[in-house]
């Protein structure tokens, strides 16, 4: 799907209000249909993107709101504190589900897995936790970073999280889904939640059904995801060993990462570049090098051919991943720019401080071309 310059224009500008201080993150719901900030004030606050109207507000946390994830079911929203803790919510009610405690230090960035199965958080304290949201229950916690871990994605299939440092690097880690079934397994039901375990091991393996996740699939996800640990002598030592590739080049504090659907890697850093990444052999794809300010989020398209940077430089640029080229560069009004994406009917949604702007999208060329750039895509992953 190819993008010609002339076909970026400015659509509309948007501003929610309600917060009583600085607003440090937005998400939005994967329809596009409601947007939930994060403030200084201690709040979270869901709009109504077509009202403008706040239609929750959410109290619990103990200091300022520094992240927040909508789940891609929608049915779950997330928050990280610099309170320390995590909690998940009901959507539809605003009813707050579980706190997630056990980070040292101030939580700055969390995501959903695929069918909210998982939600992981990313710290000052410089460690990331991937916990159970029916169970609310640690499953693994990731050392090795050097510094806040600030972003946070997992692959479509679930096989992969990406976590992105202020230490400049990006770490990949594979996920030993038979092993976190197991630890579930193995603990005793608390009288806090809220369904037995049966329900949830049910859920769960419902869930990974959906993505095609088997359990054969889970015995071979390390063969699946190339990674490069020698120790296997013991079956045991095996499930609890975490597999990474370290993926090294940025100069910068790594703010954003992001999966496209067919598994290639964008990070985003306070060098000004993106960089593309083949993440299972660690080979860095591209380099993408033109904002003047540093990059704060990224954003594949639907059909993983091109992307979408947005920095504090005040502009969000378009880059076709075939070539490396950007295909326009869209100037904004948003202050302290957190989030963009691509929305499903083609628009570019760049938000800051609550304040959201759409980019309308093209009309998409023939099928033949689409083929062949998913194809060039493809070719550029399975290179050597």
């Amino acid at each position: 799907m190819f993008l010609t310059p002339s076909d970026f224009t400015k659509q509309t500008f948007t501003e929610f209000i309600g917060h009583k201080d600085e607003v440090n993150c937005v998400s939005y719901s994967p329809d596009f249909q409601f947007v939930v900030t994060g403030s200084d004030d201690h709040r979270v606050r869901v709009f109504n993107v077509k009202t403008k109207q706040c239609i929750i507000k959410l109290r619990g946390h103990n200091g300022a709101i520094k992240c927040v994830a909508v789940s891609q079911c929608s049915r779950y929203l997330a928050s990280g504190s610099y309170d320390k803790s995590a909690r998940i919510w009901k959507t539809a009610s605003g009813e707050c589900l579980h706190v997630l405690s056990g980070h040292h230090k101030s939580i700055e960035s969390i995501a959903f897995s695929p069918g909210a199965v998982y939600v992981c958080t990313g710290s000052w304290d410089r460690t990331a936790r991937l916990w159970c949201v029916q169970a609310r229950m640690v499953l693994q916690i990731f050392h090795g970073h050097g510094s806040l871990v600030q972003s946070m994605a997992f692959s479509y299939d679930s096989h992969m999280l990406a976590s992105g440092s202020w230490d400049f690097t990006v770490r990949v880690w594979s996920l030993n889904h038979k092993h976190y079934k197991k630890i579930r397994a193995n603990v005793n039901q608390c009288s806090s939640e809220k369904i037995t375990s049966d329900r949830k091991d049910n859920a769960l393996t419902k869930t990974l059904h959906l993505h095609n996740i088997s359990e054969t699939e889970e015995e071979n996800s390390d063969h699946q995801n190339e990674t490069t640990s020698d120790s296997k002598e013991n079956h045991d030592d095996k499930e609890n060993e975490i597999e990474y590739r370290s993926l090294i080049g940025h100069t910068g504090n790594v703010h954003s990462v992001t999966f496209s659907l067919i598994g290639m890697l964008a990070s985003g850093s306070w060098d000004r570049t993106v960089r593309l990444w083949n993440p299972w052999k660690g080979i860095c794809l591209r380099l993408l090098v033109g904002h003047i300010g540093w990059v704060q989020a990224v954003s594949f398209s639907p059909d993983s051919t091109f992307i979408a940077s947005a920095a504090d430089d005040d502009y969000v640029k378009i880059w076709d991943i075939v070539s490396g080229d950007c295909v326009k560069t869209l100037e904004g009004d948003t202050d302290m720019v957190q989030f963009c994406a691509f929305t499903p009917d083609g628009e570019v949604i760049a938000s800051g401080a609550a304040v959201v702007q759409a980019k309308h999208l093209p009309k998409r060329k023939n099928e033949e071309e689409i083929k062949d750039a998913e194809d060039q895509l493809l070719a550029m992953l399975n290179c050597d």
